[in-house]
């Protein structure tokens, strides 16, 4: 597995990305036909996390908003998605 570096990102890029969905499936369709991602899953069950991959890079990682979570968030903000952007070190 190839992850992104911070010897391939340049700094003010974005360098990760991360959602949070309650629907697994429907990210994967969506975000696969929007970015043209893959997916590569790590895990099983309610600790699966999913590796989203570009280019043959890890460039993020999509995870099931348990409902337990749900009810320590806003009720109205449901799947989330969140982007991280690099700084020189």
């Amino acid at each position: 597995m190839n992850h992104t570096s911070s010897a391939t990102i340049k700094s003010g890029s974005f360098c990760w990305v991360e959602a949070a969905s309650t629907d697994i499936a429907a990210s994967k369709a969506f975000y696969g036909k929007l970015f043209g991602w893959s997916f590569h899953e790590d895990g099983e069950g309610e600790m699966s996390y999913t590796h989203l991959r570009w280019k043959n890079l890890d460039i993020g990682g999509l995870y099931a908003l348990m409902p337990e979570h749900r009810r320590n968030r806003d009720a109205r903000l449901g799947s989330s998605f969140s982007a991280r952007i690099a700084v020189p070190l």
